[in-house]
């Protein structure tokens, strides 16, 4: 595991060729009220910067992903997700095996346990808390604000 600068986690996502972003449920329950944003509203940023990826929409964020306009977004189990990595992949919202899971909306011991069983494949956590079960993670934080400073700063970067 690497703890990644912000900016130097976005780059490297960026630079990747198939990146898939997951959605969890925290993105519909963490706000961040001093900036007015919603943890969901960095998933709709990733979205548009990473040229409209697809987003796996666990938990109901498909709702509120589709309400700010995000198209390429699918309702899928975040079990599923991981268990593809395992097998050859099978599904059809993403031709094309992803070369890393972006894990966004869930606790650091979630995002742990899902980059631990997934297999053959580049795991990010952008979480409050550093994720040592992850290829990459953002820093630990010790606030909110701070969380919120480091995902704008990743999402500059894409």
């Amino acid at each position: 595991m690497s703890v990644l600068k912000p900016r130097d986690l976005g780059k490297y996502v960026k630079s990747k060729k198939n990146p898939l972003v997951i959605t969890g449920a925290l993105c519909d329950e963490v706000d961040f009220p001093e900036a007015k944003r919603k943890l969901l509203d960095f998933a709709v940023d990733m979205s548009k910067k990473l040229k409209d990826r697809p987003i796996a929409a666990c938990a109901n964020t498909v709702v509120g992903l589709k309400q700010k306009g995000v198209t390429n977004t699918k309702k899928m189990w975040v079990g599923e997700i991981v268990e593809y990595t395992r097998d050859p992949w099978m599904e059809p919202m993403i031709k094309d095996r992803p070369d890393v899971l972006v894990f966004l909306g869930y606790t650091p011991r979630s995002m742990g346990w899902l980059c631990s069983m997934a297999r053959d494949i580049d795991t990010v956590a952008l979480g409050y808390q550093a994720v040592e079960q992850a290829t990459h993670s953002l820093p630990d934080t010790v606030s909110f604000t701070d969380y919120r400073k480091n995902l704008e700063e990743f999402v500059k970067a894409l």
